[in-house]
């Protein structure tokens, strides 16, 4: 079977044919009488709904754009919620040490997290994906808070600073 048709004269002489390609998605009429190639490209048939694509793709596109905000108000919450933690909460002289150490646990945040979540490529169109990658930072940026205060030896204070984190987040 061919998957064509095919057009006769009045004699029944067949002077063409029109084919579907494949390739182009699209009908190609070819005629027997002229000498020359006879291809003509006949405009494409499409049975796509141009406006609900165009809607669908700007939902999704105003979804993805919430989405992302999202995910940086969690990192920026991230962010001045470890300042809050070490120049509000824990007690060090001279405060110089406070601020550095309130870097350093914001560069480990950046280098764990948030670069781990950029180079995944997440559908932020979705927010389940979202609320998942929110939830992995904020847990995460505790595991930092917990492995970097460990050395903290008086352990009741320990303890009262990670609550204190924690609230932080309810």
């Amino acid at each position: 079977m061919l998957r064509r048709y095919e057009y006769f004269d009045g004699r029944g002489n067949m002077t063409g044919y029109k084919q579907y390609n494949t390739y182009l998605n699209q009908w190609e009429y070819y005629d027997n009488k002229s000498q020359s190639s006879g291809y003509q490209i006949q405009p494409a048939q499409s049975s796509v709904n141009l406006d609900l694509v165009q809607k669908t793709l700007s939902s999704r596109q105003s979804a993805y754009d919430n989405n992302l905000k999202s995910i940086q108000i969690t990192v920026k919450s991230v962010y001045k919620n470890i300042d809050y933690l070490v120049l509000n909460l824990m007690t060090s002289e001279p405060k110089e040490l406070d601020y550095k150490y309130a870097n350093h646990l914001k560069y480990l945040f950046e280098t764990k997290c948030v670069q781990a979540i950029e180079q995944k490529g997440y559908d932020y169109s979705s927010n389940s994906t979202t609320n998942m990658v929110n939830d992995w930072l904020v847990k995460n940026s505790l595991n930092i808070i917990k492995q970097e205060l460990n050395f903290i030896e008086d352990r009741t204070y320990y303890e009262r600073l990670i609550n204190s984190y924690i609230s932080l987040y309810n």
